[in-house]
């Protein structure tokens, strides 16, 4: 999973073809699959809109799924229309398979936030990587 440099993020929130390239090289360097980290608050306030998101995915076959942590289900909504559509997974696709499927079964739309979750499935996220369930795993289960 990797995350842009907030470090650098007065530059990079100026320059989304810089952070574009920044998933791409390191994605294409990568021997194993990459998942995009999109979370402002710890990033220094860069949020990756959703279609930088998908031009980098268009960009590397090794990116295997986003992960946001931006409470947005307008941007998962954006991201799963798109990239679930047949004509885009044959266009773009994958460099891993799971299971001998079209490879497009490993990229995953991933929400970050558990409170968003139930809207996030129904727009067509994989699920959550939360860490409210990490202290209260019983209440998140019983609520979901």
């Amino acid at each position: 999973m990797v995350i842009p440099p907030g470090y650098y993020a007065s530059t990079l929130r100026v320059n989304p073809e810089a952070i574009k390239n920044f998933f791409i090289d390191i994605a294409e360097a990568s021997p194993v699959p990459v998942i995009i980290y999109n979370f402002p608050g710890v990033s220094g306030g860069i949020d990756m809109d959703s279609e930088l998101i998908v031009d980098v995915v268009k960009s590397s076959p090794n990116v295997a799924g986003v992960k946001l942590t931006c409470a947005s289900v307008g941007k998962i909504t954006r991201i799963t229309a798109e990239v679930d559509d047949p004509v885009f997974q044959k266009l773009y696709p994958r460099k891993w398979e799971v299971g001998g499927g079209s490879g497009w079964d490993f990229f995953q739309v991933i929400d970050g936030y558990i409170d968003i979750l139930m809207p996030s499935i129904a727009s067509g996220a994989a699920g959550a990587i939360s860490g409210l369930p990490n202290f209260a795993p019983v209440s998140i289960r019983q609520l979901f």
